[in-house]
C-alpha cells in the first residue's frame, strides 16, 4: 500500500471511529468511503442538512412559544373579562 493510500484509509478510519451513532455513521457502514475528498463531501453535506434541521425545529419551537404566550395572554384576558367567565 503506498503512503498516501495509507495515510487516506487512516483518516477515514479515524472519521468512522468518531462519529456518533446517527444517519452518517450508518450510511458509512454499509458504503465505505476510499477517498478522503468523497469523505469530507458526504460530511459537510450531512453537517448543511442536520443545521438546516435544526433551524426548522428552532423556528417550530419560536413559534410554539409565541402561541403559547398569545394563548396565555388572551386567557388571562378572559379571567378578567366577566363576559368570558
Amino acid at each position: 500500500m503506498e503512503a498516501l493510500e495509507l495515510w487516506s484509509q487512516s483518516i477515514i478510519d479515524a472519521a468512522k471511529e468518531g462519529l456518533q451513532p446517527g444517519p452518517l455513521s450508518s450510511w458509512m457502514s454499509h458504503k465505505p468511503f476510499t477517498d478522503v475528498q468523497d469523505l469530507l463531501q458526504k460530511m459537510e453535506e450531512y453537517a448543511r442538512a442536520e443545521d438546516d434541521d435544526m433551524r426548522i425545529a428552532d423556528k417550530e419551537r419560536a413559534r410554539e412559544k409565541a402561541d403559547r404566550s398569545t394563548r396565555d395572554r388572551w386567557e388571562k384576558g378572559c379571567e378578567k373579562d366577566e363576559r368570558y367567565r
